[in-house]
């Protein structure tokens, strides 16, 4: 596939012409940009794990549900490929890897239907070196810190080109010409890199010549108190609380101190930091960012100026494994994990199922025999018709929460490499007009037995390759939460 030049516009998108468990022991690097180890935990339809991309779905292995008709779409995202969120002292690492697109923002003061400010173009400037400013020891290059890279947006490029190929020309589900933006709904964080995700699917499954000149397509996020595509521990602190539970328990304590000496050798090299020091003695997680966005662009690893200790690819390796074990304990905690689903993925889950409900009641309307033509037209052409698909640019946390309420067991739950996708796809059955679910995550259908064993993958009770609605939104029902309020505050 050619991947093409990508031009991106920001703020109103506006398109112009435009389950315990056993960590692996071995890892293998396949390329240089490629961090992977082979699975070696029960069935997985992994043969090889990648953090730094993830499968992606095709035409060549999708199937459509026998007998059936595609009704409804929604897509999760993870962010592409980006840059480190921490800086460091000793970080030699320079960051030119976010010149290949511009943002340019056009405010409308007065609506899209009114005059429009002059055109701004959004660049990331650095300080000129000098004595008396702020010396360019932290960062270097043309990127911001947790900035989504050329990279990541041409993974979501082809991600978006893959599911046309899919949706568009194979399915016929989604129309081939976008010429109204609201036929699709996009919903981000408030957070660059998911926005340019976003935008960068966009542009791979509506390229210029299928849309029309001045198609807007609205891209929202909520404001961050009120974000439930993230762990919100500032505003939920009853999560925060059963993480410090969690940390405190013996099964942790023993995780920690089984790699205490070399979490501090690794630790050093970041150098005298006291926010990212705090960080890494009690986690893996930041190292594991730290070394891993390194290690996905080949760059060089950061060495400890006191000691002379250069970290390696074995210790991003060995912070990768214990990252993803550390998550697992979080996730699927025994005694937490319905209160841990409900405060982490209840209120989005909760959100997809309203979503589908409604398409569910439309699509009965649309079907309904005893509805006249003139009204069966107008619901078709109204305004307040649903659209057929959307979208939700999220993070690893985001693909984390969903997978653990769905109890998809590790290794397939490991933690979801840049550019990982999750769709649910609603299909009604065309002998009996009943409907099911069906979950896609990254390419894969879960549910199915896997390339390498008989067994399948167990998640929720029903089969996720044909999951009956009805029961799907009865399981999900029992994790969502009742009350968010009362229960993100009981501490």
């Amino acid at each position: 596939m050619i991947t093409k030049k990508v031009s991106f516009l920001c703020g109103v998108l506006i398109f112009v012409g435009v389950k315990g468990f056993k960590i692996p022991l071995e890892a293998d690097y396949v390329s240089k940009d490629k961090l992977t180890y082979k699975a070696e935990i029960g069935p997985s339809i992994y043969e090889e794990y990648n953090y730094c991309q993830a499968k992606y779905p095709s035409i060549s292995t999708y199937k459509p549900m026998e007998g059936s008709t595609l009704v409804f779409l929604q897509g999760v995202i993870r962010h592409g490929d980006r840059t480190p969120i921490q800086s460091y002292t000793n970080d030699t690492a320079v960051w030119n890897e976010c010149g290949g697109s511009n943002d340019v923002v056009q405010l409308y003061p007065n609506g899209l239907s009114g005059n429009s400010g002059p055109p701004v173009k959004i660049e990331i400037a650095q300080p000129k070196a000098g004595e008396r400013t702020r010396p360019n020891i932290f960062w270097k290059g043309n990127c911001k810190d947790g900035q989504l890279t050329d990279k990541g947006k041409s993974q979501h490029n082809i991600l978006g080109e893959n599911v046309r190929e899919i949706y568009v020309d194979m399915l016929k589900y989604l129309d081939k010409y976008l010429s109204d933006g609201t036929s699709i709904r996009v919903r981000t964080t408030d957070v660059w890199r998911t926005q340019h995700s976003a935008q960068s699917f966009i542009q791979g499954l509506y390229p210029p010549y299928t849309r029309g000149d001045k198609v807007v397509v609205p891209l929202s996020h909520y404001p961050r108190p009120l974000e439930n595509m993230r762990v919100n521990l500032e505003y939920c602190p009853r999560i925060r609380q059963i993480f410090e539970k969690i940390k405190s328990s013996k099964k942790f304590k023993k995780y920690l101190r089984r790699n205490k000496k070399k979490m501090k050798q690794i630790s050093s090299v970041f150098g005298e930091y006291k926010y990212l020091d705090r960080k890494m003695k009690d986690s893996w997680f930041t190292i594991m960012d730290q070394l891993n966005t390194l290690r996905c662009h080949n760059k060089p690893l950061p060495c400890s100026a006191s000691s002379g200790y250069c970290a390696t690819k074995e210790d991003a390796e060995l912070a990768l494994k214990n990252a993803i074990f550390e998550n697992q304990i979080y996730r699927h905690n025994k005694e937490f994990f319905n209160e841990v689903v409900r405060l982490t993925a209840g209120t989005f889950m909760h959100e997809l199922l309203d979503e589908v409900n409604m398409v569910i009641e439309q699509d009965k309307l649309l079907n309904n025999q005893a509805l006249n033509k003139r009204a069966h037209q107008k619901l078709l052409s109204s305004k307040e018709r649903l659209p057929k698909f959307s979208l939700y640019s999220g993070h690893d946390e985001t693909i984390s929460s969903i997978l653990a309420a769905l109890k998809v067991p590790a290794p397939l739950s490991d933690w979801p490499p840049y550019a990982s996708s999750v769709f649910f796809e609603v299909w009604r059955s065309n002998s009996d007009n009943l409907y099911y679910m069906r979950v896609i995550y990254n390419g894969e259908v879960l549910g199915l037995t896997s390339k390498n064993s008989k067994q399948q993958h167990q998640t929720i009770s029903c089969d996720l390759s044909k999951c009956p609605l009805v029961d799907y939104i009865s399981y999900l029902n029992a994790l969502l939460p009742r009350n968010v309020s009362s229960e993100c505050l009981r501490v």
